[in-house]
């Protein structure tokens, strides 16, 4: 029969690897906060510069906002983040989200209206995303809804660029420009 002798070196090995876990797990958990608090800091910074949140929807895979001001001047902002909560996908590519940016303005001039409408339809040529199911970043697109024409253009940015992981801190002035 064989008796169990205490080996600290081993001891300590052990306690060493469930601290390196313990840091990989936080990892990957604060990885997958970083859209959380990118969508609420969106929110806020809209709220903040006397925007007023008409519309909020989600599918789980992206969210979907509408902001309007007192002259019912309209921002859209959607953000899709179906693969930036991929660890691994963020490590080595970064961690991506499809931003779309639209502005609205109303155009009670009804030539000017139809002068978005001929150009909603132009746009209809643009990409529809080649790449790892994202639309073309930079493509301008213009939509209309009753008296209010919309531009919109969806950028992928780098979460990492407007939200620190270490502590979930914004980025403020840089997240609003």
């Amino acid at each position: 029969m064989t008796t169990f002798q205490f080996d600290q070196d081993l001891e300590n090995k052990f306690v060493s690897l469930v601290e390196e876990s313990w840091k990989r797990y936080d990892d990957i958990e604060r990885n997958s906060w970083l859209d959380d608090v990118f969508v609420g800091a969106s929110i806020t910074a809209h709220l903040d510069n006397g925007m007023f949140l008409l519309d909020a929807t989600s599918d789980g895979k992206s969210h979907y906002f509408v902001f309007a001001d007192q002259e019912r001047n309209r921002n859209v902002l959607k953000v899709d983040h179906r693969r930036g909560e991929d660890y691994l996908y963020s490590k080595t590519v970064g961690h991506l989200t499809a931003v779309t940016l639209a502005v609205g303005r109303a155009y009670p001039d009804l030539k000017k209206l139809f002068k978005a409408a001929r150009s909603e339809v132009q746009s209809g040529m643009a990409g529809e995303g080649r790449i790892a199911g994202y639309e073309d970043p930079g493509v301008m697109k213009v939509d209309r809804e009753g008296s209010i024409a919309t531009c919109e253009t969806t950028l992928l940015l780098d979460l990492n660029d407007y939200v620190r992981i270490e502590d979930l801190s914004v980025d403020r002035e840089k997240l609003w420009m």
